[in-house]
């Protein structure tokens, strides 16, 4: 009789290991503090996942007790992960609004307000349109075949004659340009 009831007892508490494992809560926003509906929780470890209801609540059954990664996520809000998470009721999750960068802000109300910058016939307007006559370069800045010159500044004007600031290297004798 014993034995029976040890058995008994033995399939029980093992049954009651083998039910799933609950997490559950309530998921807000962190700055209004209202409750958020429509999130998304994810195990991904046994690729399950829950919805969270008008009220902010949720429910997920694992299959088992052991610690898992949560995610939770909603768009228009950061996406949030807890890791190491043993299965628990009353988890209380906020989520944070996504913001855009006082930049982008900018850019955007600039494109709002702009009315020529995607105007098409820009290009055909006289007053965007550009000439450039090409000429062979002389003086200091010409083709040498013993000097490579970088780093060029902007050009500088001083009375009548232009100036410009260059870094160069010495390169020997080797052919790589050739004056005409």
């Amino acid at each position: 009789m014993k034995r029976v009831y040890l058995i008994t007892i033995s399939a029980l508490i093992i049954g009651i290991r083998c039910l799933g494992q609950n997490y559950s809560g309530a998921i807000y926003d962190s700055e209004s503090l209202e409750p958020l509906s429509g999130v998304e929780i994810k195990i991904p470890e046994e690729d399950i996942s829950a919805t969270s209801d008008e009220d902010g609540n949720f429910t997920l059954t694992s299959g088992t007790s052991s610690a898992k990664i949560i995610s939770f996520e909603l768009g228009g809000y950061m996406f949030e992960e807890k890791r190491d998470i043993l299965p628990q009721s009353g988890m209380e999750i906020a989520l944070r609004k996504k913001k855009q960068s006082a930049a982008s802000e900018r850019w955007n109300e600039y494109m709002l307000s702009c009315d020529n910058y995607t105007n098409v016939t820009i290009p055909n307007n006289p007053e965007w349109n550009v000439n450039f006559e090409e000429t062979e370069l002389l003086g200091d800045l010409s083709a040498n075949s013993t000097y490579t010159r970088r780093d060029p500044s902007a050009v500088i004007k001083v009375g009548e004659k232009y100036y410009v600031w260059y870094t160069y290297l010495f390169i020997g004798t080797l052919n790589l340009f050739r004056n005409k």
